[in-house]
């Protein structure tokens, strides 16, 4: 890695993630996981505020305002991850469900593609029928590591 660091800086950050190249992918795909999702969802809120004229310019600062508020949870909420603590910390998976099926509502009634809101409340939904329905919105993670059938 530090015979190449001053090449690979000029493409990106060079890390090195150990021997096993399929870790270096599978970090390269969790960025990618993170990035796509994010600016799907500026995407699907900007169409959502469409159906009523309101242009995605608008949209810009509030957008930055909440992916600020989104980052300043990270480390907490990977804490939580981690050591497995899912307490109720005021979002619980009731609440944020129900905040999820509103937004695949109000996509629905705009008429705009519900998809991306419908995966959420998924998740949502399959940590409340996992009995974690007094756990916080953290609950997801395990739910996610967790294959559906």
């Amino acid at each position: 890695m530090a015979t190449h660091h001053d090449t690979l800086a000029v493409i990106g950050r060079p890390d090195y993630r150990g021997e096993d190249p399929a870790l270096a992918q599978l970090w390269y795909q969790a960025q990618l996981d993170i990035f796509l999702t994010a600016l799907s969802t500026f995407a699907h809120a900007s169409a959502l505020l469409a159906s009523a004229g309101v242009t995605a310019k608008e949209l810009v600062p509030y957008a930055a305002e909440t992916m600020a508020l989104a980052t300043s949870m990270l480390e907490d909420s990977a804490r939580r991850f981690d050591v497995g603590d899912h307490n109720d910390d005021g979002a619980d998976v009731v609440m944020m469900g129900a905040t999820a099926d509103h937004i695949v509502g109000a996509s629905r009634e705009a008429g705009i593609d519900a998809g991306l809101p419908e995966a959420v409340k998924a998740q949502y939904d399959a940590a409340i029928a996992s009995g974690m329905a007094g756990s916080g919105w953290t609950s997801l993670f395990e739910v996610i590591r967790r294959p559906r059938h």
